[in-house]
């Protein structure tokens, strides 16, 4: 993994969770950072103290807005797109749902993105559009 992917992805690359996984109690939109401990608990059980400042879901009741902020203040707040999940991607200002899944139908169709200037070639991103979000996303 990446620092900046979301524990959704960690989930995922893990093999996915568990029928009994209560991921309810996980910001899985939360940025992965170097060395952190991911415990996904079982239905019924509280995550374990030492582990619950990385896991628990803190931003569970946020607004989009807030988790904007959050990805953006962090860190590694650009979202590289060519890793990022739809997920990942509409914690940036001005992307939606739409715009990520257009961003993926791109990249499965076209391969990698070799620079963030090639956004443009996605439906609806233009000049004034690229411009606001390089500031958020990067391409590796």
């Amino acid at each position: 993994m990446t620092s900046g992917e979301i524990i959704q992805s960690a989930i995922n690359r893990a093999g996915g969770a568990n029928a009994d996984a209560d991921l309810n109690q996980l910001n899985l939109a939360a940025a992965v950072v170097a060395g952190q401990v991911i415990y996904v608990p079982k239905k019924g059980e509280e995550i374990p103290e030492q582990f619950a400042a990385s896991s628990v879901n803190s931003n569970a009741s946020a607004s989009a807005g807030s988790l904007e902020v959050n990805a953006r203040n962090s860190s590694d707040a650009k979202i590289d797109l060519n890793q990022a999940d739809a997920g990942r991607l509409q914690t940036i200002s001005g992307i939606g749902e739409k715009k990520a899944d257009d961003i993926i139908k791109y990249r499965d169709e076209h391969g990698r993105f070799k620079t963030v200037e090639d956004l443009k070639n996605v439906a609806g991103f233009g000049d004034k559009t690229v411009e606001k979000l390089k500031d958020y996303v990067t391409v590796q």
